[in-house]
């Protein structure tokens, strides 16, 4: 009988690599802060996936960034990006195995705040842990 293999939750996973990669930054998963420090803060949403295999699961994750002005957001964006794809890389990382970017930094308006937004969308390639 083979082992059942569960994966990560992805969102967790994400939150772990940034506050590890990026310390102080505020993270978080599913719902952005009711107060967003003009400093910044990130939001991390898992929104599918594209294929899995007995060890390994593709996770599509969109990271989204707000800070007090549209140049500040970019960057904030980009430094979680570059963040995330340097874990991918990285051959001390257990968990997140590999990262892609399927869309890249882009100004993305948030309805409910007037803070200036930017997100992208990952590709976070995940092992996954036998449970026997």
């Amino acid at each position: 009988m083979t082992d059942t293999v569960v994966f990560p939750k992805v969102e967790a996973e994400l939150v772990r690599v940034l506050g590890e990669r990026l310390p102080g930054l505020p993270v978080a998963a599913q719902v952005r802060p009711q107060v967003i420090p003009e400093s910044g803060c990130v939001l991390v949403l898992a929104v599918g996936g594209t294929g899995r295999t007995l060890a390994l699961s593709q996770r599509l994750v969109q990271v989204f960034g707000w800070a007090g002005t549209a140049s500040a957001a970019a960057a904030l964006i980009e430094q979680v990006v570059a963040a995330v794809v340097d874990a991918g890389r990285d051959p001390a990382e257990k968990r997140v195995r590999g990262v892609g970017v399927a869309g890249e930094p882009s100004f993305n308006p948030d309805p409910d705040s007037s803070m200036p937004r930017y997100s992208a969308t990952l590709i976070l390639v995940v092992r996954g842990k036998p449970t026997g």
